[in-house]
Order: structure tokens, then sequence, then C-alpha cells
């Protein structure tokens, strides 16, 4: 029998449920680690027992949601998609969505410049009266 890297089963399913929250693929999780699926499997609903309504850690969610905050506020101070997607290291498209994303789910941004800067403006300044503006893409068209 070989030794094994972890000094107990709770390690291991701590391990699991880290590398889980990762890349979010049990599959992917059992390739890493070396570990059988349903292991893999296993570990996780023991996991899940053992934490109830906790998210496992590192999960990816949360990375977007931090991802998307910094988008929204590189966006008011006037970069362009391309210019948000190179400093946050991942593709222009991924930016548009996490935009589109967080104007549907109400949140609010602190910059009324957002609503009158047109496609390639720069914000020199924000304004700086503190009000509070939704961010909104303009609508294209359509009846009014």
């Amino acid at each position: 029998m070989t030794a094994s890297r972890w000094k107990s089963d709770k390690d291991r399913r701590a391990e699991v449920a880290t590398e889980y929250g990762r890349f979010g693929n049990k599959r992917t999780v059992a390739k890493r680690l070396r570990l059988r699926y349903d292991t893999v499997d296993y570990d996780l609903t023991l996991w899940q027992k053992e934490h109830p309504g906790q998210p496992f850690p590192g999960r990816a969610s949360r990375r977007r949601t931090d991802r998307m905050e910094q988008a929204v506020r590189l966006r008011a101070d006037g970069l362009t998609l391309r210019e948000i997607a190179a400093r946050l290291a991942c593709h222009y498209t991924t930016v548009r969505n996490d935009l589109l994303a967080w104007d549907r789910s109400g949140a609010v941004v602190l910059n009324p410049a957002v609503e009158k800067r047109l496609p390639g403006d720069r914000i020199q300044q924000p304004d700086s009266t503190g009000t509070v503006v939704q961010l909104r893409r303009p609508r294209r068209g359509g009846a009014s």
C-alpha cells in the first residue's frame, strides 16, 4: 500500500473542496488530484454536510463578482472594453458580459459621468457630485 499524501480523510476532503471551488468540475479535480471520480463525488458530499450552506473555497462566482466590480469601476473611469480586458487578463466579451450582468442585477455605480459617456470618449475627471446612478446601456433605435 502506498503512503497517502493527506494526513486524514478530512484533509483530503478540504483539498478536494478547494480544487472543486477553483475548477468547478469533478472530473478535472479527480484528474488533478489523481483520485477516482466517485471518491471526489463522495468527498464533496461529505464536505457539504460538514459545512452546510457554505460555498466551496475559492468558488469561481466569488472571483467573477470581484472581476465584475473591477470592470464596472474601470468602465466608469472611461476605459474601453478592450482596455479593461487587458487590465483584468480576460477577453473583451467577458468584460461585456460582466457589465451586462452587473446592469441586470440592478447594482449601482457612483459616477454620474457614466451616463454621459459616448463610445470612444474618455472621462478625464469623474463628476464628484456623489449621486448614485444606475449603469445602463443606451437603447438603440426602436420606439420612444
